[in-house]
């Protein structure tokens, strides 16, 4: 048969469908995310781990991929925070590590005893993590399952004690000194601009607001009507998220480490300007027609100081709004000083709210000359040191479900005698620790359930399928380099991170890539088990033992901001400024834990709002009274007013009943100094604000209505 006459198919047909993958290709490409900063992220993590596990095997440490495996916990986009988790890993590491030692020498050959000590040095571990912040909580948790991670094997073989405790520190070290490596050498540092831009952004939201929300436009409403608007809202939950973008900032660059205290003062002096302003004031007083006179005046600075920050980059920007501002403030202090009213009650009130929003603008200033003072040439330290708020019930609940959680794991151990039982104790420890600071952690066990899973699969295909086809420590790499990617990639999605990191870990440890390789089914079979049984009882602990309830967590939160605002009235010396910044805290995050219910985050807001108002009323009350002469009449009748309010405070009604009383009294004070008459009018009207704020949220501040927020 001749084969003259057959078509040359094949060229046409090869030439079509050529050009058509070309085309899918070329259409495609732009989807591979190969030179975004996450692919570069990804890539540096991949290379950084392979590094650490040629490192190890150059040293020929026992068990060389939990170096790989330590990189693979560390990995974060942001340099920061490498450098920060990297240092502080290697602290708790090496705590961890003598407290390794000193339970395997009393314990080692007591393994009930051992499971003991481990349990309480755990929950202890979760205590300080609860109560330490950002990096310094990280390193309490490595001090707590590290002796997990280095009693591995040891229970079984306690003469192998000191050589798997120094394999575990050696391991770290290694994983965090080649990730730090790579990220100096093919990562930029960044934190300082990021956060000069986030404090910009939140300047300038916050002008914004004051601009078009400020209490002068709402004076003639009660609180309970006034409803709390959307940007205000969200401003406060996220004005404290500045301090977390510090945080890395502070391991990336000493000098912006130098600067913290002037950031953190800058980030409470926003809050204070977002809360502050004028009390509410009779619609239709004198005094509230003199300020409103000032209100085109005000806003337009506002508008404009908002327009400078977000337009006019660098301190340019800054400077023109701290001139919009000065010259506001001059023209609102000369309003204040030429005003003459009739009634000396009304001139007070005037004097009050004018005061407030002199208040207000300075710390709005004061803000905007922290943002300035990020670009001068040496750092300033701060004048006062910015409190946090710890929730030490919320630490000890979780100490104690940490604690709970490794015995009924380790019950299960010893218990059973599985041979493996170490290392499922050691993935327990670990979930247990890494969970308990989080919103939903069983939400997050089931997270860590899923990556566990996953990188079981993976973990079998890689060691038994595709392994024992690999010669050569390059192959090797590549290999595992394509394991690792997807879940370096998951880590990079904060939905995913959980259960990118967990598969990361089990991965890397379950393929367990060794040299020599060891080819073991029953071995892979066994740890398996043992991560899918950690992820199990870490799930059983968040769902059983003392669950998290973030319901009892906010009520916490509003019971301490509504007693901290009571307690004022105990005459406690007390910073007035610190004090405030405390509730401002408690304030961020009461509003953060109820994010996903609005209605009741923005009533919960709204009091404590109301909170921080009363206690700066209060606290003013008692600056005056320390300094007011100890023969005054004045004095007299304040003191006692206090001390009726204080007998009283737990019922608002009955307390504000006391301040009206005490302001009837000052301002029928017969008085022979004008200056004395125009302090007793001042300090009738401050007693009158508070008795307002105590009526009108007496449900709340009430010490018998069990401050339930109603939060799920």
């Amino acid at each position: 048969m001749s084969y003259a006459n057959v078509p040359s198919a094949p060229s046409g047909f090869f030439t079509s469908h050529l050009s058509l993958l070309r085309g899918w290709f070329l259409r495609g490409l732009p989807y591979l995310d190969l030179t975004t900063p996450r692919a570069t992220y990804v890539m540096r993590s991949i290379l950084a781990a392979g590094m650490a596990l040629v490192v190890a095997y150059m040293l020929d440490l026992r068990a060389p991929y939990s170096a790989a495996s330590s990189v693979l916990l560390v990995i974060n986009p942001v340099q920061g925070a490498v450098i920060g988790k990297g240092v502080w890993r290697i602290l708790g590491t090496l705590v961890g590590m003598l407290a390794s030692f000193i339970l395997m020498s009393l314990f080692g050959q007591s393994p009930w005893l051992f499971l003991l000590g481990f349990g309480l040095w755990m929950g202890v571990c979760v205590v300080g993590m609860t109560l330490l912040r950002h990096f310094r909580a990280y390193g309490a948790t490595l001090a707590g399952y590290t002796v997990g991670m280095a009693a591995y094997g040891a229970m079984e073989h306690p003469e192998l004690t000191f050589s798997q405790v120094m394999g575990r520190g050696a391991s770290v070290s290694i994983g965090v000194v080649c990730l730090v490596c790579v990220s100096a050498l093919f990562s930029t540092r960044s934190v300082r601009n990021r956060l000069e831009t986030q404090l910009r952004r939140l300047a300038a939201a916050t002008a914004g607001i004051l601009s078009t929300n400020h209490q002068a436009t709402h004076t003639g409403e009660t609180p309970e009507i006034r409803p709390l608007d959307a940007g205000r809202r969200n401003l406060i939950i996220e004005a404290y998220g500045v301090d977390d973008l510090l945080a890395l900032g502070k391991a990336e660059s000493p000098d912006l480490a130098q600067r913290a205290g002037t950031v953190r003062q800058t980030m409470v002096s926003l809050f204070s300007a977002l809360v502050g302003g004028m009390p509410p004031m009779r619609e239709g007083s004198a005094s509230l027609r003199a300020l409103k006179a000032l209100k085109p005046d005000w806003e337009l600075a506002w508008q404009q100081v908002s327009q400078a920050l977000a337009q006019e980059q660098g301190p340019i920007g800054v400077d023109r709004a701290v001139q919009i501002l000065a010259d506001m403030r001059a023209r609102l202090t000369d309003t204040l000083s030429t005003a003459s009213l009739d009634e000396a009650s009304e001139h007070a009130a005037l004097m009050i709210a004018g005061d407030r929003l002199l208040e207000q603008l300075d710390d709005y200033i004061e803000a905007l000359k922290g943002i300035e003072l990020l670009h001068a040439p040496l750092p300033t330290a701060a004048q006062v040191s910015v409190p946090f708020y710890r929730d030490r019930t919320a630490a000890i609940q979780n100490g104690l479900r940490a604690m709970l959680t490794v015995l009924l794991g380790g019950a299960f151990w010893l218990a059973t005698g599985w041979t493996y039982g170490s290392l499922m104790l050691a993935g327990l420890a670990s979930g247990c620790a890494l969970l308990s600071t989080a919103p939903k952690p069983a939400l997050g066990a089931v997270e860590f359930m899923k990556g566990t899973v996953a990188a079981v699969v993976m973990a079998f295909l890689c060691t038994f399928i595709v392994l024992p086809h690999v010669e050569g420590l390059p192959l090797l790499l590549l290999v595992l380099g394509i394991f690792w990617l997807p879940g370096v990639y998951a880590t990079s999605m904060p939905r995913h991170m959980a259960a990118g990191a967990t598969y990361l870990v089990a991965f890397t440890t379950l393929a367990a890539p060794d040299n020599p390789m060891n080819y073991d089914f029953a071995l892979f079979l066994n740890s398996s088990v043992a991560w899918i049984l950690a992820v199990f009882f870490t799930l059983v602990g968040f769902k059983v033992l003392l669950p998290r309830n973030l319901s009892r967590d906010a009520e916490r939160l509003h019971l301490a901001i509504r007693d901290n605002a009571l307690g004022t009235f105990r005459g406690k010396r007390t910073d007035a400024k610190v004090w405030q910044w405390s509730q401002q805290h408690r304030t961020a995050q009461l509003g953060a834990l109820l994010r996903a219910q609005p209605e009741v985050m923005e009533r919960e807001i709204a009091n404590a709002l109301d909170s921080i108002h009363l206690g700066r009323e209060v606290l003013r009350l008692r600056n005056w009274l320390r300094h007011a002469p100890k023969d005054s009449e004045l004095r007299r009748q304040l003191a006692t007013a206090f001390r009726y309010m204080n007998r009283r405070v737990g019922e608002p009604k009955m307390a504000a009943r006391h301040a009206r009383r005490a302001a009837r009294s000052l301002s029928q004070l017969s008085l022979t100094g004008s200056a004395a008459t125009a302090e007793a009018q001042r300090l009738t009207v401050v007693l009158l604000d508070i008795a307002a704020l105590l009526e009108n949220r007496a449900d709340y501040f009430s010490q018998h209505s069990g401050g339930r927020t109603d939060a799920e």
